[in-house]
Order: structure tokens, then sequence, then C-alpha cells
């Protein structure tokens, strides 16, 4: 919904910084308006140029100030005024927006661009019936305007008025695909920003309008699947206007991907199958779709498909790898990348974490370098167990090993947390002398000879108990990844760092019933190294009582989870586990807020 605001040529020194646009030296050209604007011999023009080569270089906070400025500077020149409203609605900062515009549109109650500004800041601001009559002013000040148009017709959907966003949209079908951008950015923005059920219903109603826009309509079940809604995702694809075989080769793709994970989730195994084939068609190495046909497989009992699902994951995943293991983590180093969807979770994690060793700059630098260590261990794990010398490299394992801390028990379960190189502490311990399968986890395995999956996976929770049992009957070390809140129906909670937390108390009963020993098994990165930390949890005593003894396991476990937590922020990982586990409204109500 961005308006156009070119700049036109001026004086010599802005015509000079043009050019340098042009050739594409940023730099010069922010030197040489700089120079102008600390002068105070600069031009709206150039003010403006100045604020797009900032905001170009990626200078955000630089970029709004010389917005700021400029409007300051010419309050008489509406362009400007438009010019900053726009900066600030780029860099979400809406009330600030909806605040100047309301000022600008006063002040210039003729500019049908301002007034569209201020309808997407209040729209984006939830202000819908504001938003309406801004946008009914921009169209009405300039009534051949298509985005205007457009923008109304969102306005209209968002408030629910499909009729009349219908009837408007007689005289834009050539700009369908324009709407359907509009649409989205209103979406992602309102998720983006917690406004789920705002951003489901305008979805929902956006899909109505356009039923043939494929885009839109696999994105919303993308959403629609995200809120563990299947299926109704199915039913917005099976729509009879979208036809996948008209569609380009990477949308067809995407939208068999989402139908397929659709199908999964409703338990519909066998359609889902044939849905991924078709993705496999596409692309015959998407790792998507051969990861869950592997699981697919392997819950219908199709063992040989699951394993040639296994093969060509690792077949297509390895190619993806970077040369070496060591150069990929050191690489890893010097590339940031964000965690997504993860403000809560770093929020927390920052809370608690220990302040006198780091400054927050340092600290997420680190988070984001043990997330994405974490996937590309992972990623090794599965996809070049040929190469796994390189991930034992890597490994410093610990003077007494598994087999020495378990010697006297015949019948053992080992847990972790799903935080630090996990793909290291499953090596180790598929390294560790005894025999070892995982319990509870998700996922394809390596395709190892004739050895079964590392996981005990089936296709119902009873075979996969009944499996998992009889591998501790027989001395098979049984891993569990504890702290994740889907493992066990009884749990109990435990506050930890004020947030109420639920742990299964599976793992307790299990050694409780059949006499087994328990045994910590925590990878954490330190000085670059993974160090495995194994440690005998409590056994029961003769006589306690089951409730009392799970209770007191369960502290045992709680807290050495409190300490990775508390420890370095590259082993914090907060995909999974532990970070996905707490109750925050637990924490709210000690603070007696709402």
């Amino acid at each position: 919904m961005e308006q156009d605001l070119d700049t036109p040529a001026g004086s010599e020194e802005l015509g000079r910084a043009q050019a340098l646009v042009k050739s594409g030296d940023w730099a010069g050209a922010e030197a040489l308006l700089a120079g102008l604007v600390l002068g105070g011999t600069a031009s709206a023009p150039a003010r403006v140029l100045y604020f797009r080569v900032l905001l170009r270089q990626g200078k955000s906070e630089d970029a709004v100030r010389s917005a700021r400025d400029a409007s300051e500077a010419h309050p008489s020149d509406a362009r400007v005024q438009a010019l900053y409203g726009l900066t600030l609605l780029k860099l979400d900062r809406i009330e600030d927006a909806c605040r100047h515009l309301d000022r600008a549109t006063e002040n210039f109650p003729e500019d049908a661009s301002i007034w569209a500004l201020q309808a997407e800041a209040q729209l984006k601001a939830g202000m819908q019936i504001e938003a309406w009559k801004s946008a009914n002013k921009a169209c009405a000040l300039d009534i051949a305007s298509v985005d205007y148009a457009l923008l109304k017709i969102v306005v209209l959907a968002a408030s629910g008025e499909d009729g009349k966003a219908r009837q408007l949209m007689r005289d834009v079908t050539a700009h369908k695909a324009e709407l359907a951008a509009q649409f989205h950015d209103i979406i992602v923005y309102w998720i983006r920003h917690g406004r789920h059920d705002d951003a489901m219903a305008l979805a929902k109603n956006a899909c109505a309008l356009l039923p043939e826009a494929a885009g839109l309509r696999i994105f919303y079940a993308e959403r629609l699947l995200a809120a563990n809604r299947p299926p109704e995702a199915r039913a917005v694809l099976d729509e009879p206007a979208l036809v996948p075989e008209t569609m380009k080769d990477d949308q067809a793709l995407r939208f068999h991907k989402v139908r397929g994970r659709a199908l999964q989730a409703m338990l519909l195994r066998e359609d889902a199958i044939a849905e991924y084939d078709k993705v496999l068609a596409l692309d015959p190495n998407d790792q998507d779709a051969l990861r869950d046909l592997y699981v697919l497989h392997q819950k219908l009992g199709n063992t040989e498909r699951m394993r040639s699902a296994g093969q060509r994951l690792a077949g297509a995943g390895a190619k993806t790898l970077p040369e070496s293991l060591a150069a990929g983590l050191d690489a890893l180093r010097t590339r940031r990348q964000a965690l997504k969807n993860a403000a809560g979770k770093l929020a927390w994690a920052w809370e608690i974490a220990d302040r006198t060793r780091w400054q927050y700059d340092d600290w997420l630098a680190a988070v984001e370098w043990g997330w994405q260590a974490d996937q590309l261990l992972r990623a090794w794990w599965l996809k070049a167990s040929e190469r796994s010398d390189e991930l034992e490299a890597l490994i410093d394992r610990p003077a007494r090993g598994a087999v020495e801390l378990l010697a006297d028990s015949p019948r053992a379960l080992s847990v972790t947390t799903h935080m630090g190189p996990i793909a290291g502490c499953v090596h180790y311990l598929q390294t560790c002398g005894r025999p070892f399968r995982g319990f509870g986890f998700r996922g394809p395995d390596p395709v190892v000879g004739d050895a079964p999956p590392m996981r005990i996976a089936s296709g119902d929770a009873a075979a996969a108990l009944r499996e998992m049992l009889a591998q501790i009957r027989q001395g098979t070390l049984v891993g569990f990844a504890q702290d994740t809140p889907d493992i066990g129906s009884e749990s109990l909670r435990f506050d930890l760092f004020g947030r109420s937390v639920p742990i299964s108390t599976l793992v307790p009963r299990l050694i409780h019933k059949h006499r087994a020993a328990s045994l910590w098994c925590q990878p954490l990165w330190r000085g670059g190294r993974i160090v495995i930390e194994l440690e005998r949890l409590p056994d029961p005593q003769d006589g306690e009582p089951i409730d009392e003894w799970c209770r007191r396991w369960c502290e045992a476990y709680v807290a050495r989870i409190a300490a990775v937590m508390r420890g370095a922020p590259e082993n914090l990982v907060l995909g999974a586990g532990i970070w996905l586990n707490a109750d925050t409204s637990f924490s709210e109500r000690r603070r007696g807020r709402p």
C-alpha cells in the first residue's frame, strides 16, 4: 500500500547524490546528503532522498530521525509529511503513525495519499471504522486510483462487509493479484502482532472474495494448520477454483505439501502419502516430503518403503551439508539467523540469565549460534551417518561412562532435555557400549544396514509402549527427552523460575515398576567442544510410596533442567521441550497481572 513518493531533481548537489545512488554508491550519497542536511541547506527533495539512502542501508533509526527532521523543517510540504507517515508505517510504529497522520490529514485535507496512509495505519491498529472513513476519503479525492480502491476493499473485508467489498471488486477485476498481496500484508501484520483471530477472519473473507487466488488460499491453509485445524485447511485447498495442474511448479509444490500435512494430521495416511508423492514428482529431493513419508510409512508398517524414504532423504540432505562439520559450525559464527516466533521464550531466557557474565547482544548471538548448531548437528546425524566420525571428534567423553554408571542395573533409562547439541547426546548413547533406543521422539532416523530405527515409534501409542517395555526388559538403555510436554498422561507441576511446568511421571513410574536405574545424560557446548554430562539419578527407597517417589525423582530432574537453563546461552536452543512446556500465565498471576 506504499504511495508513490519519487524524488524530483533539484540542486546540483542533489543531482550528484542521485547519480551516486544510481551507480550503487549508497555510502557516498549518504555522506554528500548528510552535509546538506547538517548544514541546514537541504531542500525537501534532498531530505527525501537522504531518508531513502539511510533506509536502503538498514539504518532504520537514522531514517526515522531524518524523516522526522524533514517533517519539522518542511511543515507545509504534504509530500514530506506523507513520507514521515510512511516511514513510521514501514517500521511498525503504528501508534506514532496514527498520531502523525491525524495531524497531517487536518493540515492537508485534500491530499489523498495521506488519507490512504492513515487508513492503512488505522487498519493495522484495529480501528476498522476509522480506517473505512479514511479509505473512503482517499477514494473520493482520487477516484481514478486503483491502489486506493483496493485498500478500501481490504478495509471492508476486515470489517466483515463482504457484500460491499464484492460490489467494489467489479471495478478492479484486472488487479486481483495486487489485492491478494494487500490482504496478505495485513494478515501477516496481524499475526505478527498477536491478533490471530482477526487475521484468520480476514484470511477467510479474502479467500471468499478471491477463490482462485492460490497463493492466498495456500497461506490461509498453512495458518489453519498452525492453529491445529487440519480439516478446515484441507477444505480451503479443495476449493474447485484451485487447480494445481495449472499452477507454477513452486506453487503446486507448496499446495501438495500443505495438503499432505493436513491429511497426515487427520490420520488419512494413505491419502497423505499420495499427496507427498505428487511433491516428489515435482522435486524428487524435497526433504520435507521425504521426511514425512518416512514417518507415514513407519506408522503404517511399510518397512521397506520407510527405509527407501530414509535413504532418499539422506542422499538429498547430504548435498546441502557443508564440506566438513567443523567448517560448518565455524561458519555459523558469522551468519546470524534470528529465531522465529521466539519472543516470549527469549524474554524468559534473558530474564533468568546470569547477567553478570553477559551483555544482551552477545548473549543473543550465542543463543542464535547454538540454535543453528543444533540444527546442523541433527542434519549431520540424520544425513551423513557414514561421516559420524566428524561428530565423534567434537565429543569429550566422560571419564566414567554409561556402562560403568549403570553396571549394577540390568534395566536402565536415560533422560535428557531438548537443550544443548542433542545429536551429540544421541550419538554418545548409540556408541556407549550398551544397546540404546529412544522413546517418544518424532521424525526419521538414519538408515544404517539392517539396524532398526533408533526411535521407538509405530502406528499407535499402545504398540510403541509395548515395544518400549520389551526393550527395557531385555536390557536396552531406553532414552527420554523428559522435558517435553507431551510424554505420558500423568504429570506433576513444579515452579521453575516463576513459571508452572508440568513434568511427566512416566519415567519414575517405569523405574519403580521395573526396578530400573536412571541416568541423567545432558550434552553441553563448552569451549567449542561437546561435553556429555552424566550422573546417576535417585533410586526409589524400599517401601517409598509411588507418589512421593515420583515427586522426589522429578524434583531432581527439574533441578538439573534449571542449571542448564541458567548456563551458557548456546545450550538453550529454545525450539522445544521446557521452553514450550511452561505455563506463562502462572507467572503473570504470581505478579498480580491480569
